[in-house]
């Protein structure tokens, strides 16, 4: 995405020390991008995991890895 008056109002609305007026600048830039269609994906996963066929895990979205989340599904 690449549209300056949005980058203008999120500057703007970083530098603001008025809670209110920054509130209304990025009320601002949230609506013109959701006018013009953009999205950001809230989660990208960055890391693979390798294991064994026998062992089933489902990861998690906070990327931690906690013994419990593994599952044994077969005989190694």
């Amino acid at each position: 995405m690449a549209d300056p008056e949005v980058d203008r109002l999120l500057e703007e609305a970083a530098r603001q020390l008025h809670e209110e007026r920054r509130r209304a600048l990025l009320q601002q830039a949230q609506r013109k991008v959701l006018a013009q269609g953009y999205y950001l994906p809230l989660i990208i996963r960055w890391f693979y995991l390798g294991m064994p066929r026998w062992l089933q895990f489902q990861p998690r979205y906070d990327q931690f890895l906690f013994l419990p989340d593994f599952e044994r599904v077969a005989s190694p």
